[in-house]
């Protein structure tokens, strides 16, 4: 008799990462494959034509509990990563730029509240993060964690053989699949669905018994992070990249009737709009650069709800695809651009300038030049310091086809440098470089997870 896997999606994002690019079809073809998914998920329809077993919810006060976990971890193993204490920083930090600019009593007295929890969290962290008492909080809180229980009761029930479970692990599904799965003697394959999970994101302190990662950088986080068994670790890239790969190949017709280059934003705010009045004027004043204009693609899910004025400014345009969500100025995971779009987007493009962002990769896949701002601001939180302090970006300084502007006074040489030399000349090295990152084989990302689900199950 076949073997049944139990796939569980806990996301909008993994809905569109894993089930619309069809990641489980050899899969649901060769196992008895059964899903269950987090009642948040607006776009129900997708699992219409499943094995569907029906959806699990968590409360509030559950995303609490576990972002508390995580802090005081993160703390506790500052160690191990540059991410966890940068992250611990930023946590920590207190903008006081906006009440000494425009000083009132209500503005101090909301500053002073802030000043007040972040002293109260900070403290809270450090106490319960040391090396006496986090062993206590180990045993008699973490290891104490209630499972919820609609979800151990469908998993009781059918009792896989095996559970796969994309996330970005930081939440309490994480915590709860492995273990009610250890309880029962269920192996779980969780697959690490972006660059930073496994070095920013603090320890995964129930760990699965086997691991997808994107490639040997990633692998090297869940090693030397997360103290995972090498052997139980796979190179298996990520379906949301997949498409790329194939797309480079062929002939895209363009989005936009002029040349461009293209600028993306973050999630985290950073000075972006300072950079595009920059690049305006270099265009505007350079007729080398005649006809030039700059497509800004922010962040879909950026923090920031500040906007631009491009009305103002004539070479700038917006990414059509986010106009709708960028003017919303909310957080809407519900938002989740359609992937196919993205080739046509890095492809057609000069070169890309732009922030840190997994987008880096998407656009050395397809053979583009990335120029990264990484300018220090006045914020803590800056693209400057995240380049220094943030793991996952730290061996970006060897990859041949990244650049980097660290200042403004520079910023319009190298932009110029970038334009003059943004062809693309070796390949073979460009995806040598990028494989460290990112792994891509021969064979698609729905047969490489099926293969080594078939290794997981008869091992």
């Amino acid at each position: 008799m076949k073997k049944k896997i139990l796939i569980i999606i806990n996301s909008e994002l993994f809905v569109r990462n894993y089930l619309k690019t069809n990641s489980f079809k050899y899969l649901e073809k060769n196992f008895r494959t059964y899903f269950l998914a987090n009642k948040e998920i607006k776009e129900k329809s997708v699992f219409k034509k499943k094995k569907f077993l029906g959806f699990f919810n968590y409360q509030e006060s559950d995303k609490i509990f576990i972002s508390r976990i995580m802090n005081i971890s993160m703390w506790r193993h500052r160690n191990r990563s540059k991410s966890f204490l940068y992250r611990i920083k930023w946590f920590s930090q207190i903008d006081l730029y906006e009440l000494k600019n425009n000083f009132s009593f209500s503005l101090l007295k909301k500053k002073l509240k802030k000043i007040l929890q972040v002293l109260k969290l900070n403290l809270y962290i450090r106490l319960i993060g040391n090396k006496i008492i986090y062993p206590f909080f180990e045993k008699f809180y973490i290891e104490r964690i209630n499972v919820l229980q609609s979800l151990e009761k469908k998993i009781n029930k059918l009792k896989p053989d095996l559970i796969i479970f994309p996330t970005q692990s930081q939440t309490k599904a994480d915590y709860d699949i492995v273990k009610i799965c250890k309880k029962i003697n269920i192996k779980t394959f969780f697959l690490i669905d972006n660059w930073d999970n496994l070095s920013d994101k603090s320890i995964i302190y129930f760990k699965p018994d086997f691991l997808g990662v994107w490639g040997p950088q990633t692998k090297k986080h869940a090693i030397k992070i997360q103290n995972i068994n090498s052997n139980k670790i796979f190179n298996l890239g990520t379906p949301r990249f997949e498409h790329y790969f194939d797309a480079r190949k062929k002939k895209i017709h363009d989005i936009f009737k002029f040349k461009y280059i293209l600028f993306l934003g973050t999630a985290l705010e950073f000075d972006e709009f300072r950079i595009l009045k920059k690049i305006n004027e270099i265009l505007k004043k350079n007729d080398m650069l005649k006809g030039i204009k700059l497509v800004y693609r922010p962040h879909p899910w950026r923090m920031s709800k500040k906007s631009f004025n491009f009305k103002k400014y004539s070479n700038i345009i917006l990414d059509p695809q986010v106009a709708k969500n960028y003017y919303k100025k909310q957080i809407n995971l519900s938002f989740q651009p359609d992937l196919n779009y993205y080739p046509k987007l890095i492809k057609n493009c000069e070169f890309v300038v732009g922030g840190l962002t997994s987008m880096i990769i998407e656009s050395l896949i397809m053979y583009k030049k990335y120029l990264i701002t990484s300018i220090p601001e006045r914020q803590f939180n800056n693209q400057y310091n995240s380049l220094n302090f943030h793991t996952h970006f730290k061996e970006l300084r060897y990859v041949t086809n990244i650049h980097f502007c660290k200042s403004m006074d520079s910023f319009e040489k190298t932009f110029f440098s970038m334009w003059k030399n943004r062809s693309v000349r070796d390949i073979k090295k460009t995806d040598l470089e990028r494989s460290y990152f990112l792994h891509y084989g021969n064979k698609k990302y729905s047969k490489r997870i099926f293969e080594i689900t078939n290794k997981i199950l008869y091992k």
